[in-house]
């Protein structure tokens, strides 16, 4: 059977699938998911539990025991699942051992699998996901804390809940088009110098790699060089190494304040001590402002989401109408 599962961010979706080895002591699960980050921050979980997981590509040296059905556990993104012949057929060794096939952050697979007429799919494996014909009696779990009608499509059983978070408070400002980001964000800066270490953790997501450099800099222009370690970027062009640094300082009560990252730090990551999210500009659904606004608030603690965006006509077409009415409404 096919299952749906749509609740808020932070519920603990994974929670139904990680409780599979209880029941069935044998079995492997299989996970497939959009980003390496949550591959092994979840790998990681799991290992600390004291089940054994792992995740294609995190070591060739374990190539071998995954095709042996010696992890419970082993998550994987569409591309090496579905595009990868040789991952294709270690599938098929282990059919008789797969309870579940769960895809993770599955609005993914509309958002990054299917095209539109402005745009080509991001990344067309995730519109392959169709396991059936080497698992043919394995059930499918879709997990996600946010989709529409569309996204649960041929879904034959459908478990879902309002995504609202009533911990977070919701507030959006229109900035003129030609903005200064200097004093777009002279409010956050002038409470970071004078707070210091002092001052809460805060994200600010933008759509853009060049937005975020931009926004990058002016930080580092008015903090300065030498507290380079309180405000970070994070984007798919980020190094692995400081990557993980970031991840690892982000878990904890680090020495990061600002995060200024695009949404490669929006989904199925668990940061510690964030309460204030703030997106420069429009994500262009809805399910990608509500994934990263889930960022904060975690812990139940009041938290505040921040709306910047312009105006621009141009923009805003590419922006889906129920996200821009919400914004205008606040």
């Amino acid at each position: 059977k096919r299952c749906f599962v749509g609740l808020k961010t932070g519920s603990g979706k994974s929670i139904i699938y990680e409780s599979l080895p209880i029941v069935y002591p044998s079995a492997t699960i299989i996970v497939i998911t959009a980003l390496v980050s949550i591959m092994k921050e979840q790998t990681q979980r799991l290992c600390k539990l004291g089940f054994k997981a792992t995740y294609i590509g995190r070591d060739p040296t374990e190539d071998d025991a995954i095709n042996e059905g010696i992890f419970k556990f082993i998550f994987a993104s569409p591309e090496a699942l579905v595009g990868d012949r040789k991952w294709r057929d270690v599938r098929a060794n282990l059919r008789d051992r797969i309870k579940v096939i769960v895809v993770d952050e599955a609005h993914t697979v509309v958002q990054w699998g299917e095209g539109n007429k402005h745009h080509e799919a991001f990344r067309e494996h995730f519109s392959h996901i169709e396991l059936r014909a080497i698992c043919p009696n394995v059930p499918i779990a879709a997990l996600t804390a946010t989709s529409g009608p569309l996204q649960r499509r041929h879904r034959k059983l459908v478990i879902s809940e309002s995504p609202d978070r009533k911990n977070i408070k919701m507030s959006s400002i229109c900035i003129p088009n030609n903005s200064d980001i200097e004093e777009v964000f002279g409010w956050l800066i002038d409470e970071f110098e004078a707070k210091k270490d002092a001052l809460p953790r805060h994200i600010i997501f933008a759509e853009s790699i060049t937005d975020v450099s931009k926004i990058y800099s002016i930080f580092r222009k008015r903090i300065g060089i030498d507290k380079s370690e309180t405000y970070e970027m994070f984007h798919s062009k980020t190094v692995e190494g400081k990557k993980e640094q970031i991840r690892s300082d982000m878990t904890k009560e680090g020495k990061i304040r600002i995060l200024i990252c695009t949404n490669s730090a929006g989904m199925g990551v668990n940061f510690y001590g964030v309460h204030n999210v703030i997106h420069y500009g429009l994500p262009r659904e809805m399910d990608t402002l509500v994934q990263q606004m889930g960022r904060a608030g975690r812990d139940g603690e009041p938290s505040h989401e921040l709306i910047m965006y312009k105006c621009h006509k141009g923009q805003l077409k590419q922006v889906e109408e129920e996200l821009v009415q919400l914004a205008k409404d606040m």
